[in-house]
């Protein structure tokens, strides 16, 4: 009864966002705003290699990346 043909007619949504608050409204507005940005973010393809600022390929730490911060250093 809901769907035609893989449509639903848009007589049928009209009438049962009518018989919903304003909140629910809102909460199916988000929905479908949720579904329109997962449909568009799933078309797209990302590579496997990561991409840095600047155009930059590798990333070096320096050799004292885990030691404390000096700033920090009175607290620990």
């Amino acid at each position: 009864m809901l769907l035609r043909g893989n449509k639903m007619p848009i007589e049928i949504l009209k009438e049962k966002l009518d018989n919903l608050s304003e909140s629910q409204r809102q909460s199916v507005f988000d929905y479908i705003n949720f579904l329109l940005f997962q449909n568009s973010s799933s078309n797209k393809t990302f590579s496997n290699s990561k991409r840095l600022p600047g155009g930059l390929t590798k990333l070096e730490m320096s050799d004292d990346f885990d030691e404390p911060l000096d700033c920090f250093k009175g607290y620990i």
